[in-house]
């Protein structure tokens, strides 16, 4: 048998034998590491964390298939509140995709019995403008009824002080941004409202990726879901289902003319959901508009 030195002897690779092993041999020490198995790694490795992690994922990244094949993802985008049933087989899917329109509208329903205040803030080269509050509720046919709450921000150059060059000015600016507001609300329509249909589409390209974070959720990501190198993603509560955040990175004609979306949605207390923060920046046109939803309450007819 074959004698040789060694500075210290490290019993067990686990995740502490590993660590004190690799410090001693940074050292420039000799160090020899003994396990009672072939292979170095311990149970961490080799039947423990990561196997177990690996396996989590592997079932997890499986039923995530078949729920966004199934159309039962659709339950979490209606924010139905309820745990997603079983994937249902093929000759099951017509019936299945129609109890989740009824589920969508029951949420829609919820929804519109309510009203709320919105307010919306326009921050333009770092200055934010005084925000547009607004009594919102839904009419009778289903359109959205915004009513104005006090003084509303007269036009850019409503105040302007200044000759007609300047007011002249003024209105170029203004004509400029509500442009540049008009193509937020079309590139936006691109990604909002959800699309279960563009979502299997997606799926069958193979550009959905699954993240997960322990501390804000599991994240559903939809890459080329409108352009090509954009970004829809989804961040689920992982024991519901229920949506928690949506983000969409996007551009405009120049890939460079970049914009996001970034919506965080609450609960009301009969489960019905609906977006507490909506937030879109433009970094390039030092543009950013924020939209809040607050103070819901029973909408009196």
């Amino acid at each position: 048998m074959r004698v040789s030195d060694y500075d210290p002897g490290v019993i067990g690779s686990g995740s502490a034998g590993q660590k004190g092993a690799i410090a001693t041999a940074k050292a420039r020490k000799r160090v020899a590491l003994i396990d009672r198995i072939v292979m170095i790694g311990s149970v961490c490795v080799h039947t423990g964390t990561i196997p177990s992690k690996t396996l989590r994922e592997d079932v997890f990244q499986f039923n995530l298939r078949l729920v966004v094949a199934s159309g039962f993802f659709w339950c979490a985008l209606a924010a139905s509140g309820q745990t997603p049933p079983p994937a249902p087989q093929p000759d099951m899917l017509q019936q299945k995709i129609q109890q989740i329109e009824q589920m969508t509208a029951k949420n829609e329903q919820q929804l519109h019995t309510y009203q709320w205040i919105e307010a919306t803030t326009l921050t333009i080269d770092g200055t934010p403008r005084p925000p547009k509050r607004s009594i919102c509720r839904y009419a009778a046919d289903g359109t959205m009824l915004k009513t104005p709450l006090g003084p509303q921000e007269a036009g850019m150059s409503g105040q302007m002080r200044g000759g007609p060059i300047r007011k002249h000015i003024a209105e170029e600016k203004k004509e400029k941004i509500q442009d540049e507001v008009k193509q937020i609300h079309a590139l936006t329509q691109l990604y909002l409202p959800l699309n279960p249909v563009k979502f299997k589409e997606v799926l069958s390209t193979g550009k959905v990726n699954l993240e997960h974070d322990g501390a804000n959720g599991d994240s559903v990501i939809f890459n080329d879901d409108a352009k090509p190198g954009d970004q829809l993603r989804l961040t689920l509560n992982r024991t519901t289902m229920q949506i928690d955040r949506i983000s969409v990175k996007t551009y405009f004609d120049n890939s460079k003319d970049l914009m996001t979306v970034d919506i965080r949605f609450s609960i009301l207390a009969d489960g019905t959901m609906y977006p507490a923060l909506t937030s879109i920046e433009l970094p390039s046109k030092k543009l950013s508009i924020a939209t809040v939803n607050s103070d819901f309450s029973k909408a009196v007819y």
